[in-house]
């Protein structure tokens, strides 16, 4: 599949697939100096949401959400420090295309722009961690390993999914499938799904290493630790390719779509690979000694990771 550290595998055999590639420029993205002071106060960063429509980047800090428009080069905030007791800390931070949703383990809350308007919605849980967030037509799912729950867009109502035991503990990597209305997870080796409409969960395999991050595309899923990706049918829930990371480097962070994978490495390389044309582009950004809890999100030419509290913004060009 991709040229120089990954080569991809069929799982049945062992054909590896030849790509061309070229280096890729990098273009940092940058706020003015003025918005990065201010933003910087509310560091460390916790998570990033880059909108699939417009060159819209949310951040959200210690106390604060933050819209940055890159097109227009603006930077707006809404201040949580009025409602956010001293014991919460957020963790996650999502979108339905019309509000933002940042969840901490005690509550999540929804920021409505039009009209403006935060609400908070409390976890009837005293226990458990924030896995993860993500949108599902008109509900908003709050993953949670005390009870998984939905924010109804209309009711404005925190709804339980489905009653009995709960399948997510803290630390658990999660992945929303939409197209089959299913959760992937992963508590380090073991691989699960789970059924949404249901909460049926049925154990799939068991890694080679920890596993760092789930993502997909309409038909697949990707498990990936740091030194193996392990392709999914999303459908019939079966391993149908196995990715070997050659060489000493470690991925710490991918993004998938239908077209292009991206991953980066621990040492700031980072590959670009077209699925169409087999085409892998090289390139490195100017961070090194990344970590497993660093984040990779992109939108056609223009990428954001998430490091050490940090973020880091570039267009992608060859």
């Amino acid at each position: 599949m991709l040229n120089v550290w990954l080569a991809l595998i069929a799982f049945a055999g062992s054909q590896a697939f030849a790509v061309d590639y070229s280096t890729a420029r990098i273009e940092n993205v940058e706020l003015s100096t003025a918005h990065a002071a201010e933003i910087s106060q509310d560091f460390p960063i916790v998570d990033i949401q880059l909108s699939d429509t417009k060159e819209i980047l949310w951040l959200l800090g210690q106390k604060n959400l933050w819209r940055w428009n890159i097109d227009s080069q603006t930077l707006n905030r809404t201040s949580f420090k009025t409602i956010l007791s001293k014991e919460e800390a957020f963790r996650r931070l999502g979108t339905d295309g019309l509000s933002v949703f940042a969840a901490s383990d005690r509550a999540v809350y929804q920021v409505q722009y039009a009209p403006f308007k935060v609400l908070r919605f409390a976890h009837p849980s005293d226990e458990g961690e924030t896995i993860d967030l993500f949108h599902n037509q008109d509900l908003f799912g709050w993953l949670h390993s005390g009870g998984h729950f939905y924010v109804d867009r209309y009711s404005k109502n925190l709804v339980q999914a489905f009653k009995g035991a709960q399948p997510f503990k803290p630390g658990d990597k999660a992945y929303f499938h939409k197209a089959t209305g299913t959760v992937w997870y992963a508590n380090l080796k073991n691989i699960s799904v789970m059924e949404m409409s249901s909460g049926k969960t049925t154990f799939l395999r068991t890694a080679g290493e920890p596993v760092i991050g789930i993502g997909g595309t309409a038909n697949d899923v990707f498990v990936y630790s740091g030194r193996e990706i392990l392709k999914f049918s999303a459908n019939k829930k079966v391993v149908n390719q196995v990715i070997p990371v050659k060489g000493s480097r470690d991925i710490v962070a991918a993004d998938f779509s239908d077209d292009v994978h991206m991953y980066l490495f621990q040492n700031g390389s980072l590959e670009i690979y077209h699925l169409a044309s087999k085409h892998s582009m090289i390139s490195k950004i100017p961070v090194q000694d990344l970590g497993v809890d660093t984040k990779l999100t992109r939108e056609g030419n223009l990428a954001v990771v998430l490091y050490n509290g940090k973020f880091l913004a570039f267009r992608i060009t060859e």
